[in-house]
Parts: C-alpha cells; structure tokens; sequence
C-alpha cells in the first residue's frame, strides 16, 4: 500500500502490508466513531485518517506482483463497498488499530484507493463503546417515532381519545338508608350514615337449657346389654316408653322447668 502526506509518522509510519483481521458493517463503525459532541473524549484526537492506495494496473507494466496486488485491492474495495463494510486491520507494532472504508463512489480509479481510519486501540476501546452506546439509544429513539408517524390513523381521520378514569365522589360509592332511615338523609359527615355495629348480649349467642344437671337415678331406665368383657357396658340409655316423662336423655319442652331444651322467654 501507498500513503500520502496526511498517513502518521510517529511513534512508525503505517505498515505497507497490513493484515485484513475481519469485517465491520458500515452502521456499526460509524456508530462508534461519530463522537457527536457528547464523547467528552475529543473524536478528533482518538480517531484519525488518511488516504491509501496501490499503483493502477495500467501503470503496473509488465510486474504481475504489482497487477496482482492491485487488482486483488480493487476486489476488496468493491465487496466492502457493495456490502456496506470495512475491513478492520490488526493492531500494529504501534498500538494502532484500523479501518479501511472504501470511498462513496468508484469511478475509474475509485477502486484502488480508500480511507484508512486509525486509532490507538487502547484509547479507541473505551470511546468506540462510549459512542455506540449512546448513537443506538438515539437511533432507536428515532425509529420508534418514525414508526408511531406511519402508523394508519383509524377510521374518522383522527385517531379516538380516551379521557383518563375519575373515580366518582367517595359520598357516591356507597347505598344509602342502609341505616333505617329514608334514602338522602345525611349523617354527621354529610354522606350515607352507617350506625356502629352492636354485638348481641353473651346470653342469646348460644342454645338455652343445656344446663349442665347431673344425670340421677331417677331420670328413667338405663338399657344394659349383655356384658361382652369390651368395658362400654351401659353407656346408652334409650329415651323412656310413652307415659314416662322421667325417661332418657331428651325431654319435650312442657314447662319452663323441665327438659333439657327451654324455648326463648316471649316478652
């Protein structure tokens, strides 16, 4: 390759035979080298070019080292043209690391000259990444609002509106003479008032005339069944025949004093 006046001098001059480590698309370079003015590493002291080129074949005369050299440079600056690519040499003795992107327009002699874009890879790391970080969240940005902007509008012209969700007064909530007293008839706080819940007395929470009366001798026959050596032996006792009112377990209310289930008082 041949460098002109703008190629560096210091720490070496670029190598005349640089090696093609890989291949970079043209969005992915330029997203990490466009500084934009918030890289606060001054792109233009990370990141520099120059021209490069190799002889024409028609002024190569009869050296086919020469031909071929200039020929298989035009190859590779077509291919990175067509695909929208550059080609990423290795880092050189220097320290340098560097792109080569071929020019806008071929022409006639456009393919046996490029840009070499070179850096110290040491600096170029942190910034390169600092830049695509940033360039890809501002190129998202932008195709969302280019996709909101070709979005068809609905039938109408005019794209629906929906009003955000009030909530109705908190004195609208609730139903109202849930109290006893007619619908409308406000309370202390002006809205539907609710009166404090009383539990019932202790006494009428629970079943009347289970008292607990020891169970005699006189309270009816015991059923005994025969002894079967199990220990249960009579333990049942089966209410009293018709006409017994002393007899079982259960006893019909008749007065407030007998039996063992008492009615409610009537007021």
């Amino acid at each position: 390759l041949y460098t002109y006046g703008d190629a560096p001098r210091r720490p070496r001059p670029l190598s005349g035979a640089p090696r093609v480590c890989r291949l970079v698309t043209r969005d992915v370079l330029d997203a990490a080298t466009e500084d934009g003015g918030g890289g606060g590493g001054g792109g233009e002291d990370v990141l520099r070019s120059c021209r490069i080129a190799v002889k024409l074949p028609r002024h190569c005369g009869d050296d086919p080292a020469r031909l071929k050299n200039a020929e298989s440079f035009g190859r590779l600056v077509r291919s990175l043209r067509s695909g929208r690519l550059a080609a990423v040499l290795a880092v050189d003795s220097a320290g340098r690391c560097g792109f080569v992107v071929p020019t806008a327009d071929g022409g006639d002699d456009g393919d046996y000259h490029a840009t070499l874009k070179y850096a110290d890879f040491k600096r170029f790391v942190p910034w390169a990444r600092e830049n695509h970080a940033r360039n890809s969240r501002r190129q998202q940005r932008q195709r969302q609002r280019q996709q909101q902007q070709e979005q068809p509008p609905p039938p109408g012209g005019r794209r629906s509106w929906t009003p955000p969700y009030t909530p109705p007064p908190e004195e609208e909530c609730g139903p109202s003479g849930w109290d006893g007293r007619p619908a409308g008839r406000a309370g202390p706080d002006g809205g539907s008032w609710t009166p404090r819940y009383t539990p019932p007395p202790e006494e009428e929470c629970g079943p009347r005339g289970w008292e607990e009366e020891p169970i005699g001798e006189d309270d009816g026959p015991v059923y005994r069944p025969e002894d079967d050596g199990d220990g249960c032996d009579n333990l049942f006792k089966p209410p009293a025949a018709s006409g017994d009112d002393g007899g079982g377990l259960f006893r019909p209310p008749k007065t407030e004093e007998e039996g063992l289930f008492k009615p409610p008082p009537s007021d």
